[in-house]
């Protein structure tokens, strides 16, 4: 009983921690007295395989079975036994084709089991896909008995706590996978982007943004709370953070979320966009979660979305496409005239036909498409 507890907590541990696995295995063995074992998935597609951990393979012998055995082996051939917490044993073969010594005669029991004197088995699928397996194995030596039903019975019971392991353990990677995929893409971009929770919080940073903060440049963490660098534009900041946790509770998101921060040294102002983030109930063991995305667009960084692009794009004349670039870099619309060489007036028109042409309403709506855009074509770039 104390090592079956023993198992069971090593089992659980190994969900979280890959590196206990090999304890697993190893009082596995010592429950069933065998000489090898092993957990490992076979990725079908691929023909592939992953081993979370294996214990007393030859290694020469691991490679003749990825290369021979594989994909062309008995036990393959027949679905019925590879239905997931089906227990197989050394004599599985036998009973589904009614053949006494079937399995004994195979090429993978003579050229690779017999050889390691691997002779009595039990086998198990503890998690099944179209596109993967991942099994569990314990072989036992001819001078030891075969398994009999009662270590059948007990494989059958430890299996299931090892396929709930296994499941945890594969929807903590695919997580884990998707957020570094996610932010290697964030950590790369050459703008800065914030993840803030309801009490404007970081959660999340990337490198540019991280640099703009040490430089109190544009922005500052005062008492853990991220804020406008410039006293002036605190209230600015305060109102557009507010609208989108407003746009992030499911009220009225009020007016556009985009405000222009004032620098050191008469730098041209950063371009801050916030983005309500869907909002998630937490779980009783969820971490807080953002609540919305800070987006910070430098002027002196070289645009990726250059006038041609814009007017391929977005079928715009040129003057609408280097008043839209000029937007994308974070003037405001009269400091866009400006470098345009229109008048504000006329500015204002050229804006509605863009909106029309972009698919936006409002300036903010355009700023967030422009920004997503370079974020699209950046990613492209580094690829």
């Amino acid at each position: 009983m104390e090592r079956s507890q023993k198992l069971i907590d090593q089992i659980y541990a190994a969900a979280l921690d890959a590196t206990v696995w090999p304890l697993v295995l190893e009082t596995l063995e010592q429950m069933f007295g065998c000489i090898a074992s092993g957990i490992y998935t076979t990725h079908l597609q691929r023909n592939r395989v992953s081993p979370v951990n294996l214990r007393g393979i030859d290694a020469g012998l691991l490679d003749c079975y990825i290369g021979r055995f594989l994909c062309s082996n008995p036990w393959r051939e027949v679905p019925a036994l590879q239905r997931q917490g089906y227990v197989r044993t050394d004599n599985s073969l036998d009973r589904y084709y009614r053949k006494q010594g079937f399995y004994h005669k195979t090429e993978l029991y003579n050229e690779w089991m017999k050889p390691q004197d691997f002779i009595h088995t039990l086998g198990i699928n503890l998690y099944v896909d179209e596109y993967a397996q991942t099994k569990c194995f314990l072989y036992r030596p001819r001078q030891m008995r075969p398994f009999t039903t009662h270590d059948i019975d007990r494989f059958r019971w430890v299996s299931g706590h090892l396929a709930n392991a296994v499941r945890v353990a594969r929807r903590l990677a695919v997580e884990e996978s998707s957020r570094k995929d996610l932010l290697a893409i964030i950590d790369r971009m050459t703008c800065g982007v914030l993840l803030l929770d309801t009490d404007r919080h970081i959660i999340q940073a990337n490198p540019f943004a991280e640099a703009l903060l040490r430089r109190h440049d544009g922005l500052v963490v005062r008492h853990s709370r991220l804020v406008a660098s410039h006293r002036g534009d605190e209230r600015k900041l305060a109102g557009v953070i507010r609208c989108a946790l407003a746009a992030h509770l499911g009220s009225d998101a009020g007016s556009a979320h985009l405000a222009s921060l004032r620098r050191p040294a008469g730098r041209p102002p950063l371009c801050a966009v916030v983005i309500p983030l869907p909002r998630q109930t937490p779980g009783p063991f969820q971490a807080e979660r953002a609540a919305v995305a800070l987006i910070l667009n430098d002027p002196e960084q070289e645009s990726v979305v250059s006038v041609d692009w814009l007017q391929q794009r977005y079928q715009l004349t040129k003057t609408e496409a280097r008043l839209t670039r000029n937007l994308s870099q974070g003037s405001t619309l009269r400091q866009a005239a400006t470098a345009a060489e229109l008048s504000y007036e006329t500015a204002r028109w050229y804006l509605k036909s863009i909106f029309q042409k972009t698919g936006t309403s409002r300036q903010t709506e355009l700023i967030r498409a422009l920004l997503s855009e370079q974020i699209v074509i950046r990613n492209n770039l580094l690829h």
